[in-house]
C-alpha cells in the first residue's frame, strides 16, 4: 500500500512540475510583417536627444534607409525625413525595387549643369548639384529608361 501510495504522489509531482513548466514557458510571438505598401524609408538620419552620448553630440535615433511604419510616432513627428517606400500610383505589377540610391545631374532651361552652391555637397560630390531620383528599398517604374540602363541595380517585387 505504501508504495502505491508512494508512486502516485511521484506522479502529482511530476504532473504538477509539468504544469508549472508549462505555465512560465512563453512563446515568442512573432512580429507583425511590415508590408512594402505600409512603410517608409528615412531619408535623413533622425537624432535623438542627447541622453548618452552629450559628449559627441546628439544621439542617433534612427540610420538612413530604416524602415518603419507610416503610422510611427517618428514618421508622424518628422515627416521631412521619410518617404514612402510606394510612392503613389505604384504598384506590384508595374514596379520594380531599387537595390540602390540613385541620384543625377541636370542642366538648366539654357542647357547649362545647375552648379552646386553648398560647399560641404560640392566637395563631397563636386561642383555640380545632384538631385536623388529615388532612394535604396523604394519602387520605381519598371518601364523607367533608368531601369532599362541599370537593370543590377532592381530587383523583381514578389
Amino acid at each position: 500500500m505504501v508504495a502505491g501510495s508512494k508512486c502516485a504522489s511521484v506522479a502529482a509531482i511530476g504532473d504538477q512540475a509539468k504544469r508549472s513548466s508549462a505555465t512560465s514557458l512563453r512563446l515568442a510571438t512573432p512580429a507583425p510583417v511590415l508590408l512594402d505598401e505600409d512603410a517608409v524609408i528615412t531619408i535623413r538620419s533622425l537624432l535623438g536627444s542627447a541622453d548618452g552620448d552629450s559628449h559627441i553630440g546628439r544621439a542617433l535615433a534612427l540610420p538612413i534607409g530604416a524602415r518603419l511604419s507610416k503610422n510611427n510616432k517618428l514618421v508622424k513627428a518628422n515627416p521631412s525625413h521619410f518617404v514612402p517606400v510606394v510612392p503613389p500610383g505604384r504598384t506590384r505589377a508595374n514596379s520594380v525595387r531599387a537595390l540602390t540610391r540613385r541620384s543625377e545631374t541636370r542642366k538648366d532651361e539654357d542647357g547649362n549643369w545647375i552648379p552646386e552652391t553648398d560647399p560641404v555637397q560640392r566637395q563631397q560630390f563636386g561642383e555640380f548639384k545632384r538631385f536623388i531620383v529615388h532612394f535604396r528599398g523604394q519602387w520605381v517604374d519598371r518601364d523607367s529608361p533608368l531601369v532599362k540602363q541599370r537593370p543590377a541595380d532592381y530587383e523583381a517585387i514578389i
